[in-house]
């Protein structure tokens, strides 16, 4: 049995009763413990890890009490009850006193999983939205994506325009800008932030289960499909659905990733229906994706109304302000998470940190302190970053290069070089307002060169909203 099944337990009188749905419910991902007794039935639920509770309240005068004290110990416990009795004064009484569902008997077994199933994905998905609400209460990720840069000003002034609305919003930029903690904050301030935002990697999802994943599929749509499965989509109807690494999906999907956008329907594998949804759809990526739609890897059609709102992050190098606020916000965080004795950052420390570059970006910062908050030293991450800024020869040369650090003049000075294009590339721009067309004339290199050393050099506008603002072209 493995370490994620699912643990019912299940209180029945009826040995027949009890018989059969140990038989329904005899599945891999099932793990059933049946008691005809009260007491160690609710032992049971007070000892050990339990994730739904069956309760056949025909027999029992006690039946609706029993559901009051299983909610009594366990706030968040899925219950379902059981009964012959299924009038209307039963019903609402059982649902009353906590029950999630309530099943009439005698019941068809199929229609027992489905109903089991749907109560446990209900249960989930208001965790999930529950804990994302508690995060946000807890710590204010608005402040803490937006802090105090110029550079976040133009994208905080977007935000507050569009959060509201449901227009699709695709967020580029570096890995470990912040891209998924954007997507929280816009689901959290539109007038969807009471229902689920699901979140979708599309790169970590393998080829062959995506769609399924996506979509859902029918009872009997390929081999081990044994009963019916709601799909990302579905499950987000109503709320927010966040897709990270869109640019990964596989061009097959992408046509009905399309029909979803413009229609709000799509049909589940192996289903002959379509599902109607109503979702917002933010998406996220990393790729230079006019180059996947120029490629034809990526279609065009489905790229514009992806990016309806266009926003790119920077990078953390490029908000050098923001540094002590996040690095602050973390510190808070993990002293709270782990249990920790508040402390405070050295000067030392500060200093390297506004003087790193940060190519992993926030996710990098954030692992970097959550290592300082468990050991209680903030020694070893003084000599990472050291050690990293003498092995990728930081892009501020001046004193800060003794002859030890260069073991290769020819690595060192290609090295130089390439930081310094880069710098000078990002000042051009700056200028210009991002105009492609003027900044290559200022350098004096042709239009197609530069757009190659923008990829190459990795860099990107601060905010852009399609169409685009810039109005070079």
């Amino acid at each position: 049995m493995g370490s994620d099944s699912c643990h019912l337990l299940l209180l029945v009188d009826d040995p027949v009763v009890q018989g059969l749905i140990e038989t329904i419910l005899d599945q891999p991902d099932f793990l059933v413990s049946t008691f005809r007794n009260v007491g160690e039935a609710l032992d049971q639920l007070r000892q050990l890890k339990t994730d739904l509770v069956v309760i056949d309240i025909s027999a029992r005068k006690d039946g609706v009490d029993i559901i009051e004290t299983c909610r009594s110990i366990n706030q968040e416990i899925p219950i379902v009850a059981l009964s012959v009795h299924d009038s209307i004064d039963v019903v609402v009484r059982a649902m009353k006193s906590g029950a999630d569902d309530f099943i009439s008997k005698p019941f068809d077994a199929l229609e027992l999983k489905i109903r089991i199933r749907k109560v446990l994905e209900r249960k989930a998905l208001a965790r999930e939205v529950k804990n994302k609400r508690q995060q946000l209460k807890e710590y204010d990720l608005y402040d803490l994506i937006f802090g105090c840069s110029r550079m976040m000003v133009p994208i905080r002034s977007i935000i507050d325009q569009v959060a509201d609305t449901d227009v699709p919003i695709l967020l580029r930029g570096e890995s470990g800008t912040g891209k998924d903690l954007l997507a929280k904050v816009i689901a959290a301030h539109s007038l969807r932030s009471n229902s689920p935002f699901v979140k979708v990697n599309c790169a970590a999802i393998p080829l062959e289960l995506i769609e399924s994943e996506l979509f859902g599929y029918e009872k009997g749509a390929f081999t081990g499909a044994g009963e019916r499965k709601i799909g990302k989509f579905e499950a987000a109807s109503g709320g927010t659905i966040y897709l990270d690494e869109v640019g990964e999906i596989n061009p097959i999907l992408q046509s009905k990733l399309l029909q979803v956008l413009q229609d709000g329907s799509f049909s589940p594998l192996g289903s002959d229906r379509d599902v109607q949804v109503d979702m917002r759809v933010v998406s996220a990526t990393n790729l230079d994706i006019e180059e996947a739609v120029n490629d034809g890897r990526f279609r065009r059609d489905l790229y514009y109304r992806l990016k309806v709102v266009e926003i790119f992050l920077p990078p953390l190098r490029q908000r050098v302000d923001d540094i002590p606020h996040i690095a602050e916000y973390f510190l808070e965080q993990f002293s709270r998470q782990y249990n920790r004795e508040p402390m405070n950052f050295s000067r030392k420390l500060l200093r390297l940190m506004l003087n790193y570059q940060w190519p992993g970006n926030v996710r990098e910062l954030e692992n970097m302190i959550k290592r300082v908050v468990i050991f209680g030293d903030e020694t070893p991450a003084i000599s990472e970053i050291s050690a990293k800024k003498r092995v990728g020869l930081s892009p501020d040369l001046g004193g800060m290069i003794s002859i030890d650090d260069v073991q290769e003049l020819k690595a060192f000075e290609k090295e130089a070089a390439r930081r310094a294009e880069r710098l000078i590339i990002e000042k051009a721009l700056a200028k210009t307002g991002w105009n492609r067309v003027k900044t290559a004339s200022y350098l004096k290199i042709s239009y197609k060169s530069l757009l190659t050393k923008i990829k190459e050099c990795g860099l990107h506008p601060e905010v852009e909203v399609a169409p685009m603002i810039h109005g070079e072209d």
